[in-house]
Protein backbone atom coordinates (compact mmCIF):
# COMPACT_ATOMS: atom_id res chain seq x y z
CA UNK A 1 0.00 0.00 0.00
CA UNK A 2 1.05 3.35 -1.07
CA UNK A 3 0.90 6.12 1.35
CA UNK A 4 0.09 9.57 0.23
CA UNK A 5 0.97 12.91 1.80
CA UNK A 6 -2.25 14.87 2.31
CA UNK A 7 -2.79 18.39 2.95
CA UNK A 8 -4.24 18.81 6.60
CA UNK A 9 -5.83 21.81 6.46
CA UNK A 10 -8.44 20.08 3.65
CA UNK A 11 -9.02 16.78 5.36
CA UNK A 12 -11.56 16.42 8.49
CA UNK A 13 -8.29 15.28 10.59
CA UNK A 14 -6.47 18.97 9.65
CA UNK A 15 -9.75 20.46 11.19
CA UNK A 16 -9.79 18.59 14.44
CA UNK A 17 -6.27 19.93 14.50
CA UNK A 18 -6.79 23.31 14.12
CA UNK A 19 -9.60 23.27 16.50
CA UNK A 20 -7.67 21.89 19.02
CA UNK A 21 -5.01 24.17 18.42
CA UNK A 22 -7.13 27.14 19.11
CA UNK A 23 -8.77 25.43 22.26
CA UNK A 24 -5.11 25.02 23.40
CA UNK A 25 -4.47 28.94 23.36
CA UNK A 26 -7.74 29.62 24.81
CA UNK A 27 -6.65 27.51 27.97
CA UNK A 28 -3.37 28.89 28.22
CA UNK A 29 -4.58 32.47 28.27
CA UNK A 30 -7.23 31.54 30.74
CA UNK A 31 -4.13 30.09 32.91
CA UNK A 32 -1.93 32.93 32.12
CA UNK A 33 -4.99 35.03 33.85
CA UNK A 34 -5.87 33.24 36.57
CA UNK A 35 -2.29 33.19 37.59
CA UNK A 36 -1.77 36.87 36.63
CA UNK A 37 -5.33 37.58 39.03
CA UNK A 38 -3.52 34.73 41.48
CA UNK A 39 -0.39 37.37 41.72
CA UNK A 40 -1.96 40.63 42.00
CA UNK A 41 -4.39 38.91 44.94
CA UNK A 42 -1.39 37.57 46.64
CA UNK A 43 0.90 40.83 46.31
CA UNK A 44 -1.86 42.88 48.04
CA UNK A 45 -1.61 40.72 51.14
CA UNK A 46 2.26 40.94 51.18
CA UNK A 47 1.66 45.23 50.68
CA UNK A 48 1.07 47.17 54.00
CA UNK A 49 -2.37 48.08 53.92
CA UNK A 50 -3.25 51.37 53.76
CA UNK A 51 -4.99 52.28 57.01
CA UNK A 52 -8.54 54.06 56.50
CA UNK A 53 -9.22 56.01 59.61
CA UNK A 54 -6.78 58.49 61.79
CA UNK A 55 -7.15 59.95 64.92
CA UNK A 56 -4.71 61.56 67.31
CA UNK A 57 -4.00 60.76 70.91
CA UNK A 58 -5.45 62.55 73.55
CA UNK A 59 -3.20 62.75 76.53
CA UNK A 60 -4.98 62.21 79.38
CA UNK A 61 -2.10 61.64 82.06
CA UNK A 62 -3.32 64.14 84.57
CA UNK A 63 -6.60 63.53 84.32
CA UNK A 64 -7.20 60.06 84.66
CA UNK A 65 -8.40 57.20 82.47
CA UNK A 66 -11.24 58.32 79.76
CA UNK A 67 -14.34 56.82 80.75
CA UNK A 68 -16.47 55.26 77.35
CA UNK A 69 -19.12 58.19 76.08
CA UNK A 70 -21.75 56.07 73.40
CA UNK A 71 -23.31 58.97 73.34
CA UNK A 72 -20.83 61.24 71.68
CA UNK A 73 -19.75 57.98 69.12
CA UNK A 74 -21.22 55.99 66.61
CA UNK A 75 -20.19 52.46 65.74
CA UNK A 76 -16.93 52.16 63.93
CA UNK A 77 -15.71 55.33 65.75
CA UNK A 78 -12.11 54.81 67.32
CA UNK A 79 -10.45 57.03 70.28
CA UNK A 80 -6.80 57.36 71.23
CA UNK A 81 -5.55 57.94 74.65
CA UNK A 82 -1.90 58.63 76.74
CA UNK A 83 -2.32 57.61 79.94
CA UNK A 84 -0.66 56.44 83.29
CA UNK A 85 -1.56 53.06 84.50
CA UNK A 86 0.26 51.88 87.63
CA UNK A 87 2.92 55.23 87.33
CA UNK A 88 4.27 54.01 83.65
CA UNK A 89 2.98 55.42 80.67
CA UNK A 90 0.59 53.38 78.52
CA UNK A 91 -2.32 54.24 75.75
CA UNK A 92 -6.00 53.39 75.68
CA UNK A 93 -7.74 52.43 72.46
CA UNK A 94 -11.74 52.72 72.93
CA UNK A 95 -13.32 51.28 69.53
CA UNK A 96 -16.79 51.33 69.49
CA UNK A 97 -19.17 48.84 67.48
CA UNK A 98 -22.70 47.94 67.03
CA UNK A 99 -23.38 44.26 68.30
CA UNK A 100 -27.30 43.30 68.38
CA UNK A 101 -28.61 46.54 67.49
CA UNK A 102 -26.84 48.57 70.58
CA UNK A 103 -23.51 50.84 70.71
CA UNK A 104 -20.66 49.20 72.53
CA UNK A 105 -17.45 50.29 73.55
CA UNK A 106 -14.17 48.55 74.06
CA UNK A 107 -11.23 48.91 75.73
CA UNK A 108 -7.14 47.92 74.72
CA UNK A 109 -4.22 48.93 76.85
CA UNK A 110 -0.70 49.07 75.71
CA UNK A 111 2.21 49.93 78.27
CA UNK A 112 5.56 51.09 76.43
CA UNK A 113 7.97 53.99 77.16
CA UNK A 114 7.56 54.64 73.39
CA UNK A 115 5.87 58.05 72.41
CA UNK A 116 2.75 57.86 69.58
CA UNK A 117 1.16 60.71 68.91
CA UNK A 118 -1.55 58.93 66.57
CA UNK A 119 -3.19 56.01 65.78
CA UNK A 120 -4.24 55.21 62.23
CA UNK A 121 -7.05 51.94 61.88
CA UNK A 122 -8.72 50.26 59.73
CA UNK A 123 -12.16 47.92 60.69
CA UNK A 124 -11.65 44.33 59.60
CA UNK A 125 -15.03 43.56 59.42
CA UNK A 126 -17.47 43.80 62.75
CA UNK A 127 -15.84 42.53 65.76
CA UNK A 128 -12.32 43.41 64.37
CA UNK A 129 -10.06 46.70 64.23
CA UNK A 130 -6.88 46.50 63.11
CA UNK A 131 -4.70 50.03 64.48
CA UNK A 132 -1.33 51.17 64.27
CA UNK A 133 0.32 53.39 67.08
CA UNK A 134 1.97 56.36 65.07
CA UNK A 135 4.84 58.57 65.99
CA UNK A 136 5.29 61.02 63.18
CA UNK A 137 8.66 62.38 63.57
CA UNK A 138 10.19 59.26 64.24
CA UNK A 139 8.25 57.54 61.57
CA UNK A 140 8.35 54.67 64.57
CA UNK A 141 4.85 52.35 64.62
CA UNK A 142 2.99 49.49 66.64
CA UNK A 143 0.42 47.24 64.71
CA UNK A 144 -2.61 45.55 66.65
CA UNK A 145 -5.22 43.76 65.50
CA UNK A 146 -8.12 44.07 68.21
CA UNK A 147 -11.17 42.18 68.83
CA UNK A 148 -14.63 42.42 70.71
CA UNK A 149 -18.19 40.93 71.21
CA UNK A 150 -20.13 41.32 74.58
CA UNK A 151 -17.98 41.05 77.32
CA UNK A 152 -15.29 39.49 75.97
CA UNK A 153 -12.03 41.38 73.91
CA UNK A 154 -8.89 41.41 73.16
CA UNK A 155 -5.40 41.42 70.67
CA UNK A 156 -5.10 38.83 67.90
CA UNK A 157 -1.35 39.14 66.40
Amino acid sequence: MKKQLINPSSTREGSILSRNSFEGRKIFRQVCFLTMILFVSLSQFACDKAFKGEVNIIDKRDTGEPEENLASHKPRDVEAFRIEFMDEQSYSIMYYQNEEGKLRAHKFWYGTEDDFDKVAYEWVNDTTVSVKLINSSTKKEKKFKLFGYGSSSGILQ
